[in-house]
Order: structure tokens, then C-alpha cells, then sequence
């Protein structure tokens, strides 16, 4: 499978827009590491390695629960989190 920071930055936005759920994204996120494991994740020469995996490892854990039962993560942390990843406004 190939992977890269546009398709990233898409899963980031469909959870910002409430399209994913928070365990959609961590379910989808851990099977690229998966995939990454068994050897079966691509990615263009160009693209920035470190990128694409600081983006998946929080989109894996995006789904963390706290000691009060709620997300450890709110929808403003995801936005803030593609911000800081991306080096661009999230929409």
C-alpha cells in the first residue's frame, strides 16, 4: 500500500469535519503500522518520512481514552496536531 502526507492530511480533515469517528481513524491508522511492520507500506522518495509517520503514530493513538471515560484528544487538538505536523492551517 502506498501512503502519503495528501492522504494523511485527508484522514486529519474528515476527523476535523466529524466525517470519521475518532476510532475510525486509530483503526485505519494502526493498520498502516501493519502494514509498515510486514513491509507492505510505500511512500514516494519525496515525501518527508518523518511526516508521514508522526501523523500516523497520532492518528493511532487518536482514540485514547482519559481516567474520566473521555477522549484524551478533542477535535481543536486534532486541528492543532495537523497544524503542527503539516506546517499549514488546517481547514
Amino acid at each position: 500500500m502506498k501512503i502519503s502526507s495528501l492522504i494523511l492530511k485527508e484522514k486529519f480533515i474528515e476527523i476535523i469535519k466529524q466525517k470519521k469517528t475518532f476510532e475510525e481513524a486509530s483503526d485505519w491508522a494502526l493498520s498502516l503500522i501493519r502494514k509498515n511492520n510486514s513491509h507492505e507500506l510505500n511512500w514516494d522518495k519525496d515525501e518527508d518520512v518523518d511526516t508521514i509517520f508522526s501523523a500516523i503514530i497520532f492518528l493511532g493513538g487518536v482514540d485514547l481514552i482519559n481516567e474520566r471515560g473521555t477522549y484524551l484528544y478533542t477535535i481543536d487538538d486534532v486541528r492543532d496536531e495537523y497544524q503542527e505536523i503539516f506546517h499549514e492551517p488546517a481547514p
